[in-house]
């Protein structure tokens, strides 16, 4: 009785070693399976890389974008303008001197056979010309630029030697734009047309 009482306790004792090793291997091989504290750092530290770069050329394309829309609102908007003066323009007759003040321009316009006055000038909100102002107004301060746009500069160059022509510069930029404000230059220089029948197109 004796002896297989001692088998069967070794054979337990034995059973419960096997067991022990056994759990130990296994913590073993769940720990190797996780992450080291360097690891993560890296890991972290790339994912940041990639987040700030994305967000970067996020911010370019919209910056790029916005400048596009810009420059684009400028160029109709100074086509409408240039283009409404110098129909006028070429026009007109009895041109004022203008010599003290490039920024407005004072006309005689013969259009269909009706004679009328032509003003361009520089402007405030309210249409008074302004050689400081931002808009651009014609007779009885009506103002024909946009609110979107500023006239940064606008000069007009009456020459009356030979074959008389007006120059006129034209500047603008966007209003109520963040950053560095693109601007567009337009420059057009008109023959003036002389409809009349008789006397001088050019006469003070």
């Amino acid at each position: 009785m004796n002896y297989k009482l001692e088998i069967k306790n070794q054979c337990f004792k034995v059973q419960f070693l096997n067991t022990k090793v056994e759990l130990q291997k296994n913590h073993q091989l769940k720990t190797t399976k996780g992450f080291s504290i360097i690891e993560l750092t890296v890991a972290v530290a790339i994912f940041s890389i990639i987040i700030v770069s994305a967000g970067n050329i996020f911010i370019q394309i919209f910056r790029a974008q916005k400048e596009m829309m810009s420059k684009q609102i400028l160029i109709d908007e100074g086509r409408y303008i240039m283009e409404s003066m110098i129909k006028d323009i070429r026009m007109g007759y009895k041109f004022l001197d203008n010599s003290t003040d490039r920024t407005k321009i004072n006309f005689t316009r013969y259009n269909d056979g009706e004679i009328s006055t032509g003003l361009y000038c520089l402007a405030n909100e309210g249409g008074v010309c302004e050689g400081t102002g931002t808009y651009l107004a014609k007779i009885n301060s009506q103002i024909i630029s946009s609110k979107k746009v500023n006239i940064k500069n606008l000069e007009f160059y009456i020459d009356k030697t030979n074959q008389p022509y007006v120059t006129v510069i034209l500047v603008l930029e966007p209003r109520n734009y963040r950053g560095v404000k693109p601007s567009l230059r337009l420059q057009n220089t008109v023959s003036q047309r002389c409809p009349k029948t008789s006397g001088n197109c050019w006469e003070e």
